[in-house]
């Protein structure tokens, strides 16, 4: 598909400040684990991206290797949905997917996809296991993924562990109280 071909619908925010992390512990092969909180800007953006209310899917942060960095293009820090966006806006998988995955805790703590920003489009997360997806500067020149040489998640190997700094348990997140 060229691109006047491909329609890309970029999510806008005003939101320009990290989103609230906080330290997890650390992979077996010794990477900081960061629980990224969803913010109320980004949730009111999922339920927009979802066109559903995203607080059915339970889920008030997600586990990723490091912090969030600002998009070198537009400044957005990375967040949860741009994760949401790339697989949708490339044709990973639907969102009726995506948000029952979700709600069932079917996630991996990191995705093997290049991730492109939700605002404007550029490449800020490139695939580490291998190039296999191109790492294309922007959403625009980003090839279609063919999934035929993926494995399913049912297969796939155990999420690795990580060792809690605490054994306490997290409390219940309530959107819009931080």
């Amino acid at each position: 598909m060229t691109r006047a071909e491909r329609t890309i619908e970029f999510i806008p925010t005003s939101y320009r400040q990290r989103p609230p992390t906080k330290y997890y512990g650390k992979e077996e092969n010794g990477r900081d684990v960061y629980m990224w909180y969803i913010t109320e800007s980004e949730y009111l953006r999922l339920n927009t991206l979802f066109r559903r209310d995203f607080q059915e899917t339970g889920l008030g942060g997600t586990l990723l290797y490091g912090l969030p960095s600002p998009c070198p293009q537009c400044g957005k820090y990375q967040e949860f949905i741009d994760w949401v966006w790339t697989a949708l806006m490339r044709n990973v998988h639907s969102s009726d997917f995506i948000f029952n995955a979700l709600a069932k805790s079917r996630q991996g703590m990191e995705t093997e996809h290049d991730v492109y920003c939700s605002e404007c489009g550029t490449l800020t997360v490139k695939r580490q296991k291998d190039a296999m997806e191109g790492g294309a500067p922007d959403i625009y020149l980003a090839r279609r993924i063919d999934l035929s040489g993926f494995r399913s998640t049912v297969q796939a190997p155990p999420v690795p562990s990580v060792d809690r700094q605490s054994t306490a348990p997290a409390q219940a997140v309530t959107w819009g109280k931080w």
